[in-house]
């Protein structure tokens, strides 16, 4: 409660909050579902040890859970059969088994004693933190956090490959040129199996740095969520030490080399120009300012890098707005205000457990205010967004604002299912950030006709050649009443 209320109160006064060592960041449709009345995406029920331990897995190693290979206490046979290490030996972010449970290794300590972090112990379907003797598991090692043991700026070469890779975050990122990268020598380069860099993390951990040694000195990027972010200002960052920026190629930047080419949704970035009021939040690529923090559940000042301004005013590996298809929840909501992306604009869900492959662990939590000033989102979809319903199957396309009913989809140019972003019937009923009718001077197009429209005040007139349309079928468009 304390630790709650100490966040809450920094929140309030703009202040982001030192990092708790401990936080419940298990998804918010898992934790508020009653307990196994739902599945992860990882096919475990919610609320229990594994769920936990696979979501875990995800959001901080970079590792994901195969589907459904047993309870809490059985894991360790799956993973030694295929070649993972099983032992005594505790490291931070490896999986932590005693007969019957997992936990999240958070911490080793220095007194024989691990911190790990867990659900369902004691069967109480909550989260929980806890001290133990480290002789009270056996450790299985999937991709722990911190490279294997390997230092950041560590040179590795494969074996089987002779590959060469550099140490960043913890993550083995490929050069293209390790001549030129300063400190390279075949003397200082620790050759490894490739096993041991593909066990490795996947990306760099959250504030990490490098610097495109091809650039003189200019290019020097910081890790947000697996990607890359430019700075501008680097020197303005509190703490800022050039020597954690370490060389690497530019075609190690171009090629997105265990990198993420947007920051990984829910990753939270600080921009230091605003003095500690300008927290955002990545929802599908692109980047959502927070106004209350601390409402989050799970939040972890810990875990907001500090970016420039002018990192978010170039959108430097980020999206203008949210990618189709992603979530968010209005925390101030209580769990009933689920949003999804489509075309840069939230529609509100009503159901959506009926939608098809619905998954909670995608659903990132924001402010009521991120919404309602529609920050890095558009106010209606953009034109030729397709929507699809999910309890009829009818799919709908987007012109001026303005949700379509299409009759002969399949006939439209570029049409794709997988291009589809399905949302509910209500959604569509309510015209959630829709319009009714397009704005005027919206110009559909007619298919298989070819004929063009121009739509003013709810009615269709011809177009002359050369407007950029929309594709819809005939029927869509005779459905507009002819223009006196």
């Amino acid at each position: 409660m304390l630790l709650a209320l100490v966040v809450a109160v920094l929140a309030v006064v703009g202040v982001a909050p030192a990092a708790s060592a401990w936080t419940d960041d298990y998804p918010s449709p898992w934790r508020s579902a009653a307990q196994d009345s739902t599945s992860d995406s990882w096919g475990y029920k919610n609320r229990e040890c594994t769920s936990f331990v696979a979501w875990r897995l995800h959001a901080r190693n970079g590792f994901e859970m195969p589907r459904g290979i047993g309870n809490g206490g059985t894991w360790h046979s799956w993973f030694a059969a295929r070649g993972y290490a099983v032992n005594g030996t505790p490291a931070v972010g490896a999986i932590a088994e005693s007969a019957t449970h997992v936990a999240w290794v958070e911490a080793v300590n220095g007194d024989g004693t691990v911190t790990v972090e867990d659900y369902n112990y004691g069967y109480t379907g909550t989260y929980g933190e806890r001290r133990v003797a480290v002789s009270a598991f056996h450790y299985i090692h999937a991709r722990d956090i911190g490279g294997a043991g390997f230092a950041d700026g560590a040179f590795l070469g494969s074996i089987e490959t002779g590959v060469v890779y550099r140490v960043v975050g913890g993550a083995p990122i490929r050069l293209y040129n390790q001549g030129v990268v300063p400190g390279f020598s075949g003397s200082v380069t620790t050759m490894v199996h490739q096993q041991v860099i593909d066990q490795m993390p996947a990306y760099p951990a959250d504030g990490a740095y490098v610097n495109i040694v091809e650039a003189g000195g200019s290019g020097i990027y910081r890790f947000v969520g697996g990607a890359p972010v430019r700075l501008f200002n680097w020197g303005a960052l509190p703490g800022f030490d050039g020597s954690r920026a370490y060389g690497i190629n530019f075609q190690s930047l171009v090629v997105l080399d265990h990198m993420r080419p947007v920051p990984a949704d829910g990753a939270y970035i600080n921009i230091v120009e605003a003095g500690g009021s300008g927290v955002y939040r990545f929802v599908g690529g692109a980047p959502v300012r927070l106004f209350n923090w601390g409402a989050l559940p799970g939040f972890d000042g810990g875990r907001v890098v500090d970016v420039n301004f002018q990192s978010l005013v170039n959108l430097d590996h980020m999206a203008p707005v949210p990618a189709d298809g992603a979530y968010i929840s209005i925390v101030e909501a209580g769990g009933s205000g689920i949003y999804r992306f489509a075309g840069g604009a939230p529609v509100r869900l009503f159901n959506w457990g009926a939608l098809p492959g619905f998954d909670g662990g995608r659903v990132v939590d924001v402010n009521f205010d991120s919404l309602a000033t529609l920050d890095h989102m558009r106010s209606v979809p953009a034109d030729g967004t397709w929507l699809g319903s999910a309890e009829t199957g009818i799919v709908y396309r987007v012109a001026g604002g303005a949700a379509l009913r299409l009759y002969n989809h399949g006939a439209l140019p570029g049409f794709s299912g997988a291009n589809v972003v399905m949302v509910n019937q209500a959604t569509l009923d309510n015209r959630d950030h829709l319009l009714a009718t397009p704005v005027d001077g919206t110009v559909l197009q007619g298919f298989p006709s070819g004929s063009t429209w121009t739509i003013s005040a709810g009615h269709r007139a011809s177009a002359g050649p050369g407007a950029a349309a929309v594709g819809v079928d005939d029927q869509t468009a005779e459905e507009f009443p002819a223009g006196s």
